[in-house]
């Protein structure tokens, strides 16, 4: 997991900071959001589908910044 993705998600949304560490894992190998919705609700801590589908969107668009800054 890329711990510079992780902090700066932690940053973005710290109400999620617990469920992120085990999200981010998932939503790297590629798992898609049905999935992880519907079948491991345990990686979302309480999350809703509102909550997930920022999450997610702040991830996408963390990893594309630092793509460009050349850190993964």
């Amino acid at each position: 997991m890329n711990e510079d993705l992780l902090s700066a998600l932690q940053k973005r949304f710290p109400a999620h900071a617990e469920a992120l560490s085990r999200l981010v894992p998932a939503l790297e190998a590629g798992e898609p959001a049905p999935f992880l919705l519907r079948y491991r609700r345990d990686l979302l801590s309480g999350l809703d589908e509102g909550a997930f589908g920022k999450v997610r969107a702040g991830f996408r668009e963390e990893r594309e910044i630092l793509k460009r800054r050349g850190a993964t």
